[in-house]
């Protein structure tokens, strides 16, 4: 909630008053401002963490995703790509990079980043997920659902991986499998189906 958001954030200036050149903190300050939907004032808190330490990949990634919000594409991608110049076994920042793909319209560079950060990261179950609505804009079906099931097989308490199956399932007329996905998602979150 906002009022959470906002005592997160007396909590973190009240840390950055102790310790004005501490990367993490700053990066948590950034944030809580992408979480308050600050986008602009967060690229400016991580450029603050990068001021002290260059090399904080996390700030970079961070600072991707808050560029990718303004669609400031060019400077994301430049921002996950520094992130993983920093830390080559970034799965994160490569996941990250393969969604910025997908918003661009590159499928075979997003499909390229997505596989990437899984190969990091096997038990990577966002990873998955991505790969499944990925091979689902692709009309590679079958594709889709193995990767929304091996998204559920490690995280079988998300309910957003079983209504990505779902929609699949009923795409492609497997109406009883559907139905049960669908179940399923709205057991694990009956305010979000």
């Amino acid at each position: 909630t906002k009022g959470k958001l906002e005592e997160a954030m007396a909590a973190v200036k009240r840390m950055l008053a102790k310790y004005p050149r501490s990367t993490a903190v700053y990066n948590i300050k950034g944030a809580v401002e992408m979480a308050l939907k600050d986008y602009g004032r967060a690229i400016e808190t991580f450029k603050v963490a990068l001021q002290v330490d260059p090399s904080f990949a996390k700030a970079h990634m961070n600072l991707g995703l808050a560029l990718a919000e303004l669609n400031s594409f060019d400077d994301a991608q430049v921002s996950y790509r520094k992130a993983i110049e920093i830390k080559p076994d970034f799965a994160e920042a490569y996941n990250n990079l393969g969604t910025l793909f997908k918003q661009k319209g590159e499928l075979d560079r997003a499909l390229e980043s997505y596989e990437k950060a899984i190969e990091i990261k096997p038990g990577f179950a966002e990873a998955y997920n991505n790969l499944g609505t990925l091979f689902k804009e692709k009309g590679e079906l079958k594709h889709a659902i193995e990767s929304y099931e091996k998204a559920i097989e490690i995280k079988n308490y998300d309910s957003m991986y079983h209504f990505n199956r779902a929609i699949v399932q009923n795409l492609i007329g497997n109406l009883i499998e559907s139905k049960n996905s669908y179940y399923r998602s709205i057991q694990l979150d009956p305010n979000n189906p």
